[in-house]
């Protein structure tokens, strides 16, 4: 999908739920209501949620304040976040990791014994 139109269907869709006036509105109904398709529909909520734009609770959508108090950055930054990535190091422990395992806990032993500085400068 292109960014532009990801925006205006953010942009639809907040307009709905500040027209609602405060009250919740399904994803279904605002779904629908502006012609977003229903994944998309998902996906953006998701990203204002995150952004602390809109609430969501039992899949039903409501805006924390109103849509004037909202700034184009705002809105911007929220509709082009991506969901947090998985952290990048992974405890290497387990019953049948192996060898990777056993390297893993060697290095917290020696960070434990001789503390960090003494494993990086050793």
């Amino acid at each position: 999908m292109k960014y532009p139109q990801f925006v205006q269907y953010a942009i639809a869709c907040l307009q709905a739920l500040d027209a609602n006036e405060g009250r919740p509105l399904s994803l279904i109904d605002l779904s629908h209501g502006q012609g977003v398709p229903f994944p998309t529909c998902v996906r953006l909520i998701h990203r204002l949620k995150r952004a602390g734009i809109v609430d969501l609770s039992g899949g039903s959508v409501v805006l924390r304040r109103p849509v004037e108090e909202l700034t184009a950055m705002e809105i911007v930054q929220a509709v082009g976040s991506t969901p947090d990535k998985q952290d990048s190091v992974r405890m290497l422990v387990g019953g049948a990791r192996g060898r990777r395992s056993q390297i893993t806990w060697d290095i917290v032993r020696s960070v434990d014994n001789a503390g960090l500085e003494g494993v990086c400068n050793g």
